[in-house]
This record gives C-alpha cells, structure tokens and sequence, in this order.
C-alpha cells in the first residue's frame, strides 16, 4: 500500500527535481516506511512505501530485467502468488518475492489486458522507455485512487490531489458544476473533481499516454446484472456457494508480513466478514468506535459479536472533538467531501493502527446484498405508482403528520414531508434515486446559486451510469447504480482516504469480484427477503457462528449525531462558516441568505439541515486550505 505520482513530458520542460521530490513527499502518509523516485530525461515516477509484503525487496519505482519497463503501484495483489508461478514457468526470472514485480512479468506477456488476471486493489502506472510512453491502470472498484492532469508541458499523475497540485503546472480554478454535484451528492462524481484541470481515472479503466498526450480512458470491466445465472438456486446452495467464494476472498486478503485485523461494527457485513476469518483457525483482533447517543451507537452489538466469535476485542468511543480531524481529511483529499462518517472511519483507522498495520473491512456488503433502506423506498415507491396509489398515500400521510403535530408539542415546528418515501413519491425514478442519496434539496440548491451554473451533471452521472444497464429494473437496477457511483465516489474514496491517512492498510474482500459476479447473479429474494429483511444471504451465512437473530434490530449505519452537535459543540465552528469570511469568490458564487435560512431554521429545530450544513462547512474549509479561484459562470 504506497502512495505513486509520476510525469511525461511533451517536450524539454519538465518539473524542477526539487520540486518533484517536494511531491513525492506530499504523500509520505500514504508510505512512512520507504521512498522512492526514478527520473531521466522527460520523465519521473515517485513512490512512497507502506510495507506489507516482502519487506525487504519490494522498493520502487521498479523495473523489469532489461530497464525497458519501469513501475510504481499503489495496492495489494492477492492472487500474485499463482501468477508468479505461472509466470515462472513461462520463463519469467524474478529478482523479489513482491506483488509489484509481478505485475510487470504479466504485462511483458499479456500486455494491456494483465488486469483481467489481477485480483486485487491497485492503481499503477507502467513507463515504456522504448515506446516513451506510459500505460496507467485502476481497480475494478476503485478501492485505489488516481488522479491526473495534461497540461501544455505534459501529463501528470499522482495518489492524491495534493500531491498532483504540488508537481502539475494546472491552473487553480475550481470546477463550479462539479462543485454543484459535490452539494447535491457528498461528493464529485466521476472523472470530475473540484479542480478544472484535474480528472479522476474511472474505476475499472485504463489510460494510455504517449509522448505526454492522454488518450481517453478505457473501461475493462463491467459487473453483469443481467443474466441472473443464478436465479433457480436453493437458499442452501446459496450459501455453500457463497462460503466458498467470499472464505477464499477473506484467506487471500490475510496474507501479510505485518499485524492484522478487522473493523467490527456489530453490523451484518463486518460479523459475517470476522466470522469467516475465525472460520480460518485465525485469532483475530477487532476494533470498534462508539457514540454516547445510542442512536447511532453500536458498539454493544460489536462487543456481543466479538464475544460470540472470541476475537480479541478493543473499542473506543467518539466525542465531537473529532472535528479537529478535518483539516488533515481535506488536506488528504484535496477536494470537498461530505459524506459525515469520514470522520469517525478516520478515528476508526487511527485506532486501530496502534495495534495493526492491515485491517479487513465489510464494505460493499449494503451494494451487493441489497441492505439499504433507500432500495425498500424505491420498490415502495414504484409499486403505489404503479397502482395509482400514490396521491392517496401522500393526503393519508399529511393527514396522519398533522394530527401528531396536534398531539405531539414537540413537532408543531416541523414541516411536511417528514419521511423519505414522502419525498420521493411523486418524482420521476432518477429524482427518487438523486433524493435518497443527496444531502441537498434541489430547490434550496437552485437558490444557493447566486449566479448562474450548469447544474445538470448530478442528472448525466445518474443517466449515464443507467445508460450502460439497459433493460435493468427493479432492485438490480438500483445496485447497479450504486456500484457504479456510490460505492466509487462515495465510499472508497472514505475508506482510502481515512486509512491511509494514518497509514493503515484497509481490505474489503466482500468487495473480491470473483464474489461480486456471484451477487449480482443472485435473485433479488436472496438479497432483500417477502418479509422486507436486507441482505437476507449474509445473515444466513454463518448460522453456527452467527445466529440471524443477533441482526434483528434497525441499521443504523456508520455516521455521527453531527445535526445535535451542530446546535451544541460544533455551534461556533459551523456558524463561523455560514455567517463570515464572504469576500471574495465563494461570496461572488453563493448567496449568503440561503445559507443563513438554513442555519437559523437548524437552531431553531423547524428543520434537520445537518447534513446541508455539513457539506457547507467542508467546502468553506477547502477554499480556505487551498484557495480555488472562483471563475467562469460566476
């Protein structure tokens, strides 16, 4: 797990090399252990190490035994052990017993098409020296970040943002639809960043550059929602089917030259995740956090499922001090993020790398086996629709929320709708979808604007990603969408960034895709049962382990009570954010009343505008860590 940044060169210009190593250590987090850097004549690559296989001989950058290729790469292959050998008996000489070496002998024999071999997480870039040329690959899921920018003087590519915008000639000026996006969705999707000359590669794609020029990304891999191979299966062969696949995935995923262990939430796809690596005969340790507010607290089931499997347990609870974090968090990022458990995922990581180095994770469980809540909402909502049920659904739901106002002293401030689905109801599909995953109401984003901005790009990401499932309905459709955009944008860009921030390696194996081509095949009864319980196949998994009924209670999902501490401990910082520091371009962009309404009507409790008001707070500290210039349609 490391840290990469490189450059190409168009001409003779090329970065200063104190500069370059300036860069290289931009990501020194990322790689504590060992460092590295390679630069000739109109090119460099750079690389920080956090050592976890092969200790002693995996340095980078490397390079294969004639000096013709040369690699940094950033990630764990958890099959290159069977490649190796393979590779060996074709003739391959290795000169380390490392996963990096590895992926050089595969291209020298496979080319491009080497990624369809590698299980694992990565993200690498591969120099040719007697082509000039360079060939950069991502992850199927994205778990690996790569950044880039092509500028008149050549290409650039880094690990993070930061590190890029230390070594690229960009220009600073800030993204203003992407910026839109961020305030609708958490985050900026796709290929966009807050930055208008820096893209992200896609997961799953491909990049070739040739004499400092980008081509354009190629995907080569797409999860197959369609074919439902295994539609007529029995709930038993399921499991047996999946035990074997998702066990296989967790043993790679162990394999380590350093301590190791495992996120435990209590929650279905971290137990079933622990409980398959007790299977092995492993003792594992595990690691929790926890709040006061037993509304999102959920570090007594942890504690009751550590127990259950005898793992060596430790938890640690969080108080709104964690807010100190987010200056580091954006530094990392280099861009606004608001999806709020980034914070306690960073607490998280930093407390579970005082007794470990690797950590294995349930993430992916919610996208493949169907757990969240919003998938319920949307089936709801189709099937009134379709029933021509959903006007008299909503007129019995305000009729029922203004007689608890009546009743009820502590409600007579809110407003209707109260529930999800309430709002959803009468949208189109896309706008149902958009609504249960934003955090920003888009009628109060149109009027955040000041001034003009394209707003549509929340719509095309959405479109486009349905565009490449067609035929697609139901719950397939909306894990498709997830797993395309979500997951990637949202979730693995949280889990890398808090991770590796502390230098912690995190692994998800639910995330394997030779398990994710199982899932996606599944019927939708395996995922969200006639009963409506989520991830009906996970928690029938590990029966001996884990009986079903140590998961009947409500998800509560990894986040914080930040609406509560809004209006208490982070009172002061949040208000600072929404009422000064206006001059300027954020003040050009932005109406200052828009954002004051939606604090005074969160003081007041006419309204929960935490998450909206979170979003705000992030966006304000990056334009003051990096200072965007704040042009164009503003």
């Amino acid at each position: 797990m490391c840290g990469i940044i490189g450059y190409l060169a168009k001409g003779e210009r090329t970065p200063e090399r104190v500069v370059f190593d300036r860069a290289v250590d931009a990501l020194t987090h990322r790689g504590p252990d060992r460092r590295g850097a390679w630069v000739e004549a109109g090119v460099g690559l750079g690389f920080r190490r956090l050592s976890i296989i092969d200790l002693a001989t995996g340095d980078q950058p490397m390079s294969n035994e004639d000096g013709n290729l040369r690699i940094v790469f950033n990630g764990e292959i958890y099959n290159f052990a069977m490649l190796r050998d393979h590779l060996k008996a074709k003739g391959h000489h290795f000169q380390t017993k490392s996963d990096t070496e590895t992926i050089l002998h595969l291209y020298e024999e496979e080319g491009e098409r080497c990624v369809d071999q590698l299980r694992g997480m990565f993200a690498f870039a591969i120099y040719d020296r007697r082509k000039k040329s360079l060939f950069l690959a991502r992850d199927r899921f994205g778990k690996k970040p790569l950044v880039y920018a092509e500028t008149a003087t050549g290409f650039y590519f880094a690990s993070e943002i930061g590190a890029l915008l230390q070594l690229a000639d960009v220009t600073r000026v800030a993204d203003l639809p992407a910026i839109h996006a961020y305030l609708a969705l958490h985050y900026t999707p796709g290929t966009r960043t807050a930055w208008r000359d820096i893209r992200r590669l896609p997961a799953a794609s491909l990049l070739k550059v040739e004499q400092g020029r980008a081509g354009e990304p190629d995907s080569y891999w797409r999860l197959d929602w369609a074919q439902k191979l295994y539609e007529g299966i029995s709930d038993a062969e399921a499991v047996e089917t999946f035990r074997h696949r998702f066990e296989e995935s967790v043993a790679l995923r162990m394999v380590s030259d350093v301590p190791l262990g495992a996120f435990l939430s209590g929650g279905v796809d971290s137990s079933v995740t622990v409980a398959a690596m007790v299977q092995s005969g492993a003792k594992v340790k595990t690691f929790c956090i926890g709040f006061e507010d037993p509304r999102f607290d959920e570090s007594l089931h942890a504690k009751e499922v550590a127990s259950r499997l005898g793992t060596d347990h430790y938890d640690l609870p969080v108080e709104a001090d964690s807010l100190a974090s987010l200056d580091l968090l954006v530094d990392r990022l280099g861009e606004p993020f608001a999806d709020q458990s980034l914070l306690p995922t960073y607490r998280l990581s930093q407390f579970a790398h005082e007794r470990v180095t690797v950590a294995l994770s349930g993430d992916g469980g919610d996208e493949l086996f169907g757990g969240y809540k919003r998938y319920q909402h949307l089936a709801h909502a189709q099937l009134l629709g379709r029933l021509g049920l959903s006007v008299p659904w909503l007129l019995g739901s305000r009729l029922l929320f203004g007689i608890e106002k009546m009743v009820n002293p502590s409600r007579r401030k809110l407003a209707w709708p109260r529930s999800a689905l309430d709002r959803i109801l009468r949208l189109p599909p896309r706008e149902q979808y958009l609504g249960l995953v934003g955090c920003w109401r888009e009628n109060d984003l149109a009027t955040l604007w000041k001034r003009g901005v394209d707003r549509s790009l929340p719509s095309r990401w959405i479109d486009s990603a349905m565009a490449d499932h067609p035929g697609l309905s139901g719950l397939s459709r909306w894990q498709a969408l997830d797993m395309e955009t979500y997951l990637v944008d949202d979730i693995m860009r949280k889990v890398d960034t808090a991770s590796m921030a502390t230098s912690l390696e995190c692994r998800c194996p639910l995330l394997d895709h030779h398990v994710a081509e199982f899932a996606a095949g599944l019927p939708d009864r395996l995922k969200i049962d006639s009963a409506g319980q989520t991830k009906a196949l996970l928690r029938k998994a590990y029966p001996d382990l884990l009986p079903p009924e140590m998961f009947d209670r409500k998800k509560k999902g990894f986040s914080m009570p930040i609406g509560d501490w809004m209006r208490n401990q982070w009172k002061e910082p949040v208000r600072a954010s929404v009422e000064d520091g206006w001059g300027g371009g954020m003040g050009e962009c932005f109406d200052r009343n828009a954002v004051s309404r939606l604090w005074r009507e969160h003081q007041e409790g006419r309204e929960d505008h935490g998450e909206r008001l979170w979003a705000w707070h992030v966006l304000r500290k990056w334009n003051e860590q990096f200072k965007p210039e704040w042009e164009g349609s503003c």
